[in-house]
């Protein structure tokens, strides 16, 4: 006698997934620098959306889209109406829904304040392994590889910055100096902090 198999439940893994709202009318610089430093320290910022708000709901043009990108976390800098967050639940039940107006304060320094996630997913950094390991047909394999990075001195490239991304905005750490046998730091810095006899020894003990 034919009988019915049990059911049967599958899961994959999948890099953690994060949705930002922001006020585009009144969203501060230091919000969107500290965002942009935060998705770069996770697969260099490829499974983060930004999506405007109000503090009545998301933008209709994204309703959608935010569906589709299916966040883990959603992390709003609006104060969300309580009708807007039950939406918010019901459509895309995220894991976590984080709201964090404050930080749009202007005393808020874009430098020092860092976005602090309910859980924090695999860092960019993680992948190095396995570009060591990977063999090219023409170079062989990596043997001295090289993150990008910006010296103390400000002297900073935005350009730069907002397409890569610098190893030590993401990491509260120099952790270039924990792994020197996996990878070193090519640092950004300007030509008088460069001659600097001081501050070219501490460029020395930090790379």
């Amino acid at each position: 006698m034919w009988t019915k198999p049990p059911p049967t439940i599958t899961a994959t893994a999948r890099p953690l997934r994060v949705a930002y709202l922001v006020d585009r009318q009144a969203c501060a610089p230091n919000v969107l620098d500290a965002v942009f430093r935060e998705c770069y320290s996770r697969w260099g910022g490829r499974r983060t959306l930004i999506v405007p708000v109000k503090p009545d709901g998301i933008d209709p043009e994204y309703v959608e889209w935010l569906w589709y990108h299916d966040p883990d976390i959603i992390y709003s800098f609006v104060a969300l109406s309580e009708d807007a967050i039950a939406r918010i639940h019901e459509k895309y039940c995220p894991l976590y829904l984080k709201i964090d107006a404050s930080a749009t304060r202007p005393e808020q320094v874009a430098e020092i304040w860092r976005i602090e996630l309910p859980i924090q997913g695999l860092g960019s950094l993680s992948l190095i392994t396995a570009l060591l390991n990977r063999r090219n047909m023409l170079t062989g394999k990596i043997s001295d590889l090289k993150v990008i990075d910006k010296y103390y001195d400000r002297g900073e490239s935005r350009f730069l910055e907002e397409n890569f991304g610098f190893v030590s905005s993401s990491n509260h750490t120099n952790i270039s100096r924990l792994y020197p046998e996996l990878f070193g730091s090519l640092a950004l810095i300007t030509e008088e902090a460069r001659t600097n006899r001081h501050m070219g020894r501490t460029l020395r003990q930090n790379m």
